[in-house]
């Protein structure tokens, strides 16, 4: 790769650390890192390089070594020397990495580097810098100072992949690298020195050569399984990206059981035949690991075979798969089962009225009724929940679509200001609210406790006034239960109220 002429400066700025006055000559904006062992001896015949990432694109350049001194330039120029190619482009952040015989390598957390460009406020004129086991350091552009800086020997390292029961899974090829860059538009790990490639053996350990950085483990036959604390991304790439910090390090995985799921979609009580059902992949960056998992028979069924945990969502949609009919989390089927869903249409139609229903901003709050109590009598309470029987989508808990949307014919046959069909108009701030189920569990419903500021009006309700308290009842909400993803009920075409603000309500008895 070409030298580009842009690292010095923010190399020095990387450098930093622990002070130590020392005689040694210096240059005009230079940094002298002094390489000591943990005795404080001199390490000689060090070398060292800056890496910078810029999107979608990494650079590395080596920095000039003179007996036991790593030299770094602090002026900004010595950026443009080594990258002229890279000037007035912005750029992400660089790191260094230091290399010894005898010692274990070292490399510096991802930070800015000096720049000096036309915009004030993209200019770097101190750099931050930390080190494994050093503590964070500043430097000024332009600055000159020497530095004593600590390398140590090699310890043994490995990692250990196992079971969730503490079985140690053996085979398996791991390979493994220093991490130092994903910065690219699908999170692809370009910035990776590859370090060793093994087998784990009957412990299921692996040696791995230290070094004080971020290593990337590559597991390629992670299949059917995940890493358990491991990120969605990571897993989807079977990858772990961390520091080893301990002398054996474990890696856990859980193994993924299939489950085995029928789907019967109607409309408007008539099977829907002929749709496809499509599989979004968890984890993917990019967007593109979509594909079709079946099509619904004549009845409106799809049987299906699958890893739910591999799956962000299943949707139902046409043969053009920007039209979605239904769409569910796959982590909700707990069990084989057989699902019926059932959906209807609108004067809008489904394409729009899905549509609608999305376009609603997740309120800021919800409720969790199970930790939550009631303050009505119960025999008040069951009146309440059995005016809210007959959902049009099943048992909300056991049919496991996130959003159940109910058509109300609003604003088709329901006029947008209902003066005339309501018992009361108020303005009102919403003092609080409780979620609840129907008793047949078909919806949920809210009961917001509201504060009169003042009646629009004559009322045909007597005792409602400025000052009094009402209480307003609703379908739709939001229920979020200990475990699982929230439920959501959404009744189209009407917004969530939140709390501590102030609304127009139409009331009727």
């Amino acid at each position: 790769m070409k030298a580009r002429s842009h690292s010095v400066v923010f190399l020095a700025g990387l450098f930093l650390f622990v002070v130590v006055a020392a005689s040694s000559r210096l240059s005009a904006g230079q940094l002298r890192l002094r390489l000591v062992d943990e005795k404080g001896q001199t390490v000689p015949r060090a070398q060292a390089e800056v890496l910078l990432t810029v999107w979608g694109d990494i650079h590395r350049h080596p920095l000039v070594v003179e007996g036991e001194f790593v030299v770094v330039s602090t002026e900004a120029s010595a950026v443009d020397r080594w990258w002229p190619e890279l000037a007035g482009q912005a750029w992400a952040e660089a790191q260094i990495l230091i290399k010894a015989p005898g010692y274990a390598p070292i490399k510096s957390d991802p930070a800015p580097w000096f720049r000096i460009v036309d915009r004030e406020a993209d200019c770097v004129r101190r750099a931050s810098v930390r080190f494994p086991r050093h503590e964070p350091f500043e430097i000024e552009i332009g600055e000159s100072v020497v530095r004593d800086f600590r390398l140590r020997r090699p310890q043994q390292r490995s990692i250990r992949a196992a079971s969730e029961d503490g079985r140690p899974i053996s085979g398996w090829p791991v390979e493994a690298f220093m991490f130092w860059s994903n910065e690219n538009h699908c999170g692809h790990p370009s910035g990776i020195d590859f370090l060793t490639k093994a087998f784990t053996d009957e412990n299921g350990a692996i040696q791995v050569p230290d070094g004080e950085f971020e290593y990337l483990l590559s597991f390629p036959e992670l299949r059917d399984a995940e890493i358990v604390g491991n990120s969605e991304y990571d897993n989807f790439r079977h990858q772990v990206i961390r520091r080893l910090e301990e002398p054996i390090v474990p890696i856990i995985i859980r193994r993924w059981q299939p489950v085995t799921i029928g789907l019967r979609f109607t409309m408007d009580g008539k099977p829907i035949a002929g749709q496809h059902l499509s599989g979004s992949v968890r984890g993917c960056p990019c967007g593109a690991c979509s594909g079709p998992l079946g099509e619904t028979d004549t009845d409106g069924t799809v049987k299906l075979e699958l890893h739910r945990e591999r799956y962000q969502s299943l949707t139902l949609g046409g043969p053009e798969y920007d039209k979605v009919f239904w769409e569910v989390d796959p982590l909700i089927f707990r069990t084989s089962q057989l699902v019926e869903v059932e959906l209807r249409t609108s004067p809008m139609g489904l394409q729009e009225l899905w549509k609608e229903a999305r376009s609603f901003s997740q309120p800021r709050d919800f409720a969790d009724p199970a930790r939550q109590s009631d303050q009505v009598d119960s025999s008040v309470r069951l009146i309440r929940n059995r005016h809210f029987n007959g959902g049009p989508a099943g048992k909300i808990l056991e049919y496991p679509s996130q959003l159940v949307v109910e058509p109300t014919g609003w604003p088709e046959t329901t006029a947008a200001i209902p003066g005339e069909a309501s018992d009361a108009v108020v303005l009102a701030s919403v003092d609080g609210f409780s979620t609840f189920l129907s008793e047949d569990q078909t919806r949920i419903y809210r009961e917001y406790s509201l504060i009169v500021r003042e009646t629009i009006g004559a009322s045909r309700r007597a005792g409602i006034a400025s000052g009094s308290a009402v209480t307003a009842i609703r379908a739709g909400g939001w229920l979020k239960w200990t475990e699982g993803p929230g439920l959501r009920f959404q009744v189209l075409g009407q917004g969530f109220p939140h709390e501590r603000e102030l609304y127009l309500f139409f009331l009727k008895w």
